[in-house]
C-alpha cells in the first residue's frame, strides 16, 4: 500500500536535496551491514558469539595441568561424579595437535569445523540453537533444520570436562578454547617443579620397577642439564637456529621435562584470556591431602551448593603413581638440587604474579610448601 501522500496529487514534489540524503542513508545502512557480515566471518571473537547461542551443555570444566601434577587422582575422582561427564579418554590431546598443524583457525568456517571436532569427542554435536549429545528426540525446537534430525540435551546441568595436562604449555590453546566453547571453567594444579620433574622423568624412562633406579640418575642428570641450557636459551633469544622456542618448549620431550616447571610463564595467557573469575588454581600438594574439599569448593563454584559429591568416591587413594620419592637418594639428590637452585627465580615471580592476579591463598601455601623467599639473594 502507498503512503498516503505518496497518493496525494497535490503533495509536492520530493527535491533533489531530499533524494540524495535518503539514498545516501540507504547506502550507509547497506555498507554497515554488508561490513558487519564480512567482519563476523574474519573476526574469531565476534565468531565465538555466532557459534555459541541460548542454552548448551558443552564443555564446561577444562583441566590444563600441570603434568604429574595429580591430574590422572583428580580425572578419577571427577569421573565419579554425578554431575560431571568425562570425555571419550582421560586426555584427548585436542589443542596440542591443533597446535601442531600450525593452522591459525582464523574465520568462522574454520572455528565451526573445530569446534564439531571437538565436540565430536564428548559424543556432542552443533545443532540449531545450540549444543546436544547425539541422540534423537521428539521435541520440535530441538530440530536441526539442515538434516531434519532432532537432538536435546539429556541433562542441561550435566558438566563436560576435559582434563588433558599439556594444554597448560599451549600457547594457542587459551585463545582456541575461548573461541569455540562457552567460556568453561579452567583448572590448573601446581606442584613444586623439580618434584614434577622427577615424576616426570621416571614416567617417561623409569617406569620398568625391574630397573635399579640407579640406572637412571646418569640419564636424569644429563636431561636436566640439557633441559636447562635450551630453556634458558630459548626464553633469553626467543629463537634457536630458526626454531620458535614456544614450540620447543612445548614439543620437545626432553626440553619441557624442565620447562614445565616454568608455570608464571605458561599461565599468563590464561589468565589474559579467562581472568579470576574462570580460571582455578590449586596446590598439587594442597589437592593430595584434600580432594574432597577441592572437589567441594569446585561443585559450589560451577552448579552451586545444592549439588552433592558422595563422600565414597574419596575411599580410594589415587596419589601413588610414580610418585616414589628418589630426591633425597645420591645420585639423584645433587641433580635435584640443581633444579631447584634453576627454579628458585621463576617461583618467585609466579608467587608476585598469583598476588597481583588475587590468588593469594595459593601464593602463601607455594611460598609455604614450596620453601620460597621473596628476597632475591
Amino acid at each position: 500500500m502507498m503512503h498516503k501522500e505518496c497518493k496525494d496529487r497535490d503533495a509536492p514534489p520530493v527535491g533533489l536535496g531530499q533524494f540524495w540524503f535518503c539514498a545516501t542513508a540507504l547506502f550507509v545502512v547497506v555498507f554497515v551491514a554488508l561490513a558487519a557480515s564480512i567482519l563476523a566471518h574474519q573476526n574469531p571473537r565476534t565468531a565465538s558469539v555466532m557459534i555459541w547461542n541460548r542454552q548448551m551443555c558443552g564443555p564446561r570444566l577444562i583441566v590444563i595441568g600441570t603434568q604429574k601434577g595429580g591430574t590422572t587422582s583428580l580425572y578419577k575422582y571427577i569421573k565419579n561424579v554425578t554431575w560431571i561427564s568425562v570425555g571419550k579418554t582421560k586426555e584427548l590431546h585436542f589443542f596440542d595437535k591443533v597446535y601442531k598443524s600450525r593452522r591459525k583457525w582464523d574465520t568462522v568456517n574454520d572455528l565451526k569445523a573445530l569446534q564439531q571436532k571437538y565436540l565430536k569427542d564428548f559424543g556432542l554435536d552443533v545443532v540449531h540453537g545450540g549444543l546436544s549429545p547425539l541422540r534423537e528426540s521428539r521435541d520440535d525446537t530441538c530440530t536441526d533444520y539442515r538434516t531434519g534430525l532432532t537432538f536435546c540435551c539429556d541433562d542441561p546441568n550435566t558438566v563436560y570436562s576435559d582434563v588433558t595436562p599439556r594444554y597448560m604449555i599451549i600457547p594457542q590453546a587459551p585463545r582456541l578454547i575461548r573461541r569455540i566453547t562457552n567460556n568453561p571453567w579452567i583448572v590448573a594444579l601446581l606442584r613444586e617443579p623439580a618434584a614434577r620433574a622427577v615424576s616426570h622423568f621416571r614416567m617417561e624412562f623409569g617406569s620398568d620397577d625391574g630397573k635399579n633406579l640407579d640406572d637412571f640418575a646418569s640419564e636424569f642428570h644429563q636431561n636436566v642439564h640439557r633441559g636447562i641450557k635450551v630453556t634458558k636459551k630459548c626464553l633469553s633469544e626467543q629463537k634457536i637456529s630458526g626454531i620458535d622456542c614456544q614450540r620447543r618448549l612445548s614439543l620437545d620431550h626432553d626440553v619441557d621435562m624442565v620447562s614445565r616447571g616454568l608455570y608464571a610463564h605458561h599461565l599468563r595467557p590464561w589468565f589474559s584470556t579467562f581472568g579470576r573469575e574462570k580460571l582455578v588454581l590449586w596446590v598439587s600438594e594442597r589437592f593430595s591431602d584434600d580432594p574432597e574439599g577441592h572437589l567441594i569448593s569446585l561443585q559450589n563454584q560451577i552448579v552451586g551448593a545444592n549439588v552433592s559429591v558422595s563422600r565414597e568416591i574419596f575411599q580410594q587413594d589415587y596419589n601413588v603413581k610414580y610418585n616414589v620419592d628418589v630426591q633425597t637418594v645420591e645420585p639423584w639428590e645433587s641433580t635435584v638440587k640443581i633444579l631447584r637452585e634453576f627454579y628458585e627465580p621463576y617461583n618467585r615471580e609466579l608467587v608476585y604474579m598469583l598476588m597481583e592476579w588475587g590468588y593469594y591463598d595459593v601464593a602463601r601455601d607455594i611460598r609455604q610448601l614450596w620453601d620460597i623467599s621473596l628476597k632475591s639473594a
